[in-house]
C-alpha cells in the first residue's frame, strides 16, 4: 500500500489554534520568519506520531513540552486537543482515509477518536464519563456492533484502540491498513552530536526524532537487510563520491559511524566526520527506512549551501513524502511555487496559506520567476508574507 496524506489539522495545540494544511505535491516547504510556528505545526506532527504508535499521552506530551500546562494554546488547558490527518491510500483501489482524535492535556485520556474511509465513519470511540468509552464499529449500511469497555482513571488509552479493540468488526480492507496508519509517519530534527557519539548496540529499526540510534539503525540493517544497507550506502556514495563503505563498529557493547575514505584507506572515526556528511546520512536512512510520510526540521543546518542541490534532489527521488521547514532562501531557490506553503504568525496564531491557493500571486510568482528572479528573493523581499 502507498500512503499520502493530503491533509493534517491540528487544534488547541501550541500557537496552532485552528490549522489545516493541505498537501498536494510529494515534496512541501514550510516556510516563515523566526517564531511564526513552523515548528510547532512539526511538534504537533510528532505528538501525532507517537499517539500513532500507542504512546500513552502523559509519555508523548513529556517529550514535547516540560509539563502538560503548557501544551494546549493560550495555556487552556479545558479546550481539547484535536490532531489528524486524510490521506490517500492506494492498493487494489484509491481510498480516502481520515483519523482524527482529541484529548484533554487535564484529563490525559483520548475523549473521541474517529476513523473514516472514504468519507464514512466505519469506527468511532467516545468517552463517556471519567472511567468508561463506547467504541461503535459501522458498515456502509448499518451498525454492526456497538462495545462499552471500562477504563481505570487516569489509565492511558492507545491512540488507536478504535481499531485495535475492533478488528472483528472491521471491514478486512480497513483491518489491513492498521500497520499502514500505525507506521505511516515519522518526524525528525537530526543533531549531529547525538549521532556521532554512537548509542548501545541494539536490534532497532526506528530511527529516533534525533537520530541518537542511527548508529544501531544502521547495524541492524547491516545484519538483518542488507539489501537495504547497501541501498542506503549506494545513494551515500552518489552524493559523496569520497567515500568508499560505510561501516558501523562496535566498541564495548556501543555502536558507531564510521566512514572508509578512497584517498586515505582506512576507517575515519565518527569524530573527524563532518556534520553535513552525519546529517545527509540520516535523511537518507531516514528516507529509505520505509516510512510513507517524512518530516525534517530545517534541514538546511549544518549542511554547506554547496549540497543544497543535493538534498532537494534526494527529497524529490525519495520513496515517500517528504514535508521540511525551512527559512533559507537558498533552499526556496531550488523549489516551485506550488510546493511552498507560508508559515506566519497573526495576534499570537499561527496561519498557515498555499501560494497556489491565490492565483494572482501565483501567476505574479510565475512572471518573477520568468524575469530570472529566484523563487528564494521573491519570499525574502515579502512579496509572499511569511517574513519579519
Amino acid at each position: 500500500m502507498k500512503l499520502m496524506i493530503t491533509e493534517f489539522h491540528a487544534r488547541n495545540i501550541l500557537s496552532l489554534r485552528d490549522v489545516s494544511l493541505r498537501f498536494r505535491t510529494k515534496l512541501t516547504a514550510l516556510v516563515g520568519s523566526h517564531a511564526s510556528g513552523k515548528s510547532n505545526i512539526v511538534k504537533a506532527m510528532y505528538l501525532l506520531k507517537l499517539l500513532l504508535e500507542g504512546k500513552g499521552i502523559r509519555d508523548a506530551i513529556t517529550e514535547l513540552v516540560e509539563t502538560s500546562t503548557k501544551l494546549p494554546f493560550k495555556f487552556d488547558t479545558t479546550r481539547p486537543i484535536t490532531l489528524g490527518f486524510t490521506a490517500k491510500v492506494e492498493a487494489n483501489e484509491c481510498m480516502k482515509l481520515t483519523y482524527e482524535l482529541s484529548f484533554r492535556c487535564d484529563r490525559e485520556v483520548v475523549e473521541h477518536e474517529v476513523l473514516k474511509l472514504n468519507g464514512q465513519v466505519v469506527a468511532e470511540f467516545r468517552l463517556v464519563g471519567d472511567s468508561s468509552g463506547t467504541l461503535t464499529i459501522y458498515t456502509p449500511s448499518e451498525i454492526t456492533q456497538s462495545t462499552t469497555f471500562t477504563i481505570d482513571y487516569p489509565q492511558i488509552l492507545d491512540s488507536l484502540s478504535v481499531v485495535t479493540k475492533a478488528r472483528r468488526g472491521l471491514e478486512s480492507r480497513v483491518v489491513d491498513m492498521v500497520p499502514l496508519l500505525r507506521r505511516c509517519l515519522t518526524v525528525h530534527h537530526f543533531s549531529p552530536e547525538s549521532i556521532r557519539s554512537g548509542c548501545e548496540l541494539t536490534h532497532i529499526t526506528e530511527l529516533s526524532y534525533d537520530g541518537s540510534n542511527l548508529a544501531s539503525v544502521l547495524h541492524t540493517l547491516l545484519t538483518t537487510n542488507r539489501r537495504k544497507f547497501l541501498e542506503i550506502e549506494k545513494v551515500l556514495q552518489s552524493l559523496i563520491p569520497e567515500v568508499d563503505e560505510l561501516a558501523t563498529p562496535v566498541h564495548n557493547k556501543n555502536v558507531y559511524i564510521a566512514f572508509r575514505d578512497k584517498s586515505i584507506g582506512d576507517l575515519i572515526p565518527p569524530e573527524l566526520v563532518s556534520d553535513g556528511t552525519l546529517r545527509l546520512l540520516a535523511f537518507i536512512i531516514a528516507l529509505y527506512l520505509g516510512k510513507q510520510v517524512v518530516v525534517f526540521e530545517e534541514p538546511e543546518n549544518c549542511v554547506h549551501p554547496w549540497l543544497y542541490r543535493t538534498l532537494i534532489d534526494l527529497f524529490r527521488k525519495a520513496p515517500c513524502q517528504v514535508i521540511f521547514t525551512t527559512h533559507s532562501p537558498y533552499v526556496l531557490d531550488l523549489l516551485n511555487p506550488e510546493e511552498l506553503v507560508i508559515v506566519e504568525k497573526i495576534n499570537g496564531e499561527t496561519k498557515v496559506r498555499r501560494v497556489d491557493n491565490d492565483p494572482k500571486l501565483l501567476e505574479r510568482v510565475r512572471k518573477l520567476l520568468t524575469e530570472g528572479i529566484p523563487l528564494g528573493e521573491v519570499w525574502y523581499s515579502g512579496e509572499l508574507g511569511g517574513t519579519p
